[in-house]
């Protein structure tokens, strides 16, 4: 049997959350457990539109969720640091684009996956396309 993936999102402020979080709910091996961002009106649409757990704080999200893996769809500025403490954790990360505003940001996130023994991945559709 196969395991199920349990993927919590920190940041809803990117448009392309939506339609990925569409996809993730088609797919048998990832479920949505939660979301986290500090914007009520997006939590309030995304536990309407799926229905998951929904946190103003993703530390508070990561304590209580047994998550897997994180979706990082916020702003361009904090998605770095967001990915880089969630790989800390050993929680497999995908990234929305740009990786990271700036390339110390970059680094510390891949020196964060391979300290922490996690998978970084950038959400960069042109290398599947």
């Amino acid at each position: 049997m196969s395991k199920t993936f349990r993927i919590g999102v920190i940041g809803l402020t990117h448009d392309h959350v939506w339609s990925n979080l569409e996809e993730l709910g088609a797919q048998p091996r990832g479920q949505l457990c939660a979301a986290a961002d500090p914007n009520q009106p997006l939590l309030d649409k995304v536990r309407a539109a799926h229905g998951c757990a929904a946190y103003l704080d993703s530390a508070a999200m990561v304590e209580k969720e047994n998550l897997d893996a994180v979706y990082i769809f916020s702003d361009n500025a904090a998605g770095a640091e967001q990915a880089a403490w969630a790989l800390e954790r050993g929680l497999h990360v995908l990234i929305e684009k740009p990786m990271a505003a700036t390339l110390d940001g970059a680094e510390r996130m891949l020196r964060a996956a391979r300290d922490g023994g996690a998978t970084l991945m950038v959400n960069w559709p042109f290398a599947w396309w």
